[in-house]
């Protein structure tokens, strides 16, 4: 019972992970100018006339102020990216807090390695599979992320 109870928290944080970074890809433009993460579009200007004289109008204050964030230029790709991180991090969290310890094994890296240890393999292998996909390929990255999905998967089987 409390493994079937794990495997359906896994999967449904998982899922809620996938579910958050695709909700980001395709929020729209007002839900991201609402929240700070992206600019108004600048309204042009008549070049002259008594339109030229008006101030500019006040642009309303976003519901988070991240203006120290912009040299990080967030896009929807790096919060997708950001929002699958916190969801891996989330369902490790519920695992741990489940099932505490996550039994050590010994696999084909040499190893004793724990969920965790896992996870951190995995990602960091990931991302040097795709920065070798951008080296040696270029774009699209669909190659690269379907690697890096086979190398997950071997890496919590085998390792």
């Amino acid at each position: 019972m409390a493994r079937n109870l794990t495997g359906l928290l896994s999967a449904f944080a998982l899922s809620l992970a996938a579910f958050l970074s695709a909700a980001w890809l395709v929020a729209p433009q007002s839900l991201l100018q609402a929240v700070g993460l992206a600019e108004a579009p600048k309204e042009e200007t008549s070049g002259g006339g008594w339109g030229a004289a008006a101030p500019e109008p006040e642009a309303a204050a976003p519901m988070i102020d991240l203006s120290n964030l912009k040299w990080m230029a967030w896009t929807p790709e790096t919060g997708a990216f950001f929002l699958f991180i916190v969801g891996c991090l989330a369902l490790m969290t519920a695992l741990e807090l489940r099932r505490p310890g996550g039994n050590p094994r010994h696999g084909v890296l040499g190893l004793e390695t724990t969920r965790g240890d896992r996870l951190f393999i995995t990602l960091l292998g990931s991302a040097w599979i795709i920065l070798l996909w951008v080296a040696v390929m270029g774009t699209p990255l669909w190659g690269g992320i379907a690697l890096a999905i086979v190398w997950g998967s071997f890496i919590f089987w085998k390792a």
